[in-house]
């Protein structure tokens, strides 16, 4: 965790940790699965904006407080890592920003 609290910075946090190619949806979320959702919701009504990563959809289905998240997506979800040439600029901004007060 870098910095937490309004407009700060977070850490990561995952619906399904792994690949898989027979994964599919579980009728309810597992245990671990309610504590992601339940940390992201609170980092996301703290005001700290969300980088989707991947899995955008299962993530909207158990996380309601995405929709009013302040979101932004990489450019290429096939290669999870942030970095300037993989978020829009708007993103890179919000980030450096949130950097310099630390």
């Amino acid at each position: 965790m870098i910095r937490s609290g309004s407009g700060g910075l977070s850490s990561a946090s995952e619906l399904f940790p792994y690949a898989s190619r027979r994964y599919s949806a579980l009728p309810n979320l597992i245990p671990s699965q309610r504590y992601s959702s339940a940390l992201a919701a609170a980092k996301i009504r703290s005001g700290c904006p969300v980088i989707v990563m991947r899995a955008e959809t299962p993530w909207r289905e158990s996380l309601p407080e995405l929709a009013q998240a302040e979101c932004y997506r990489l450019k290429n979800p096939q290669a999870v890592y942030v970095s300037r040439n993989n978020l829009p600029p708007e993103a890179v901004r919000r980030i450096e920003g949130a950097l310099r007060a630390l």
